[in-house]
């Protein structure tokens, strides 16, 4: 069982504050998240989650979004 672990994403800022944010995931690549991984803010923790399909490279559904 592989443990999930917070890091950084390099694309997008909250909307709520605009500071940057990190993703929840199992991914041994740093760059690679998966469709559903829980998404917070490092500023304000506002939540949302990953999501992604093989037409675009993903993004952010934040929680106001669901």
């Amino acid at each position: 069982m592989k443990i999930k672990k917070w890091v950084d994403a390099y694309f997008g800022e909250c909307i709520n504050c605009g500071d940057d944010v990190e993703i929840l995931t199992d991914s041994d690549d740093p760059a690679l998240f998966y469709d559903g991984d829980e998404v917070r803010c490092k500023g304000c923790a506002y939540s949302g989650q990953f999501s992604c399909d093989t037409e675009s490279p993903g993004y952010i559904i934040w929680s106001d979004e669901f």
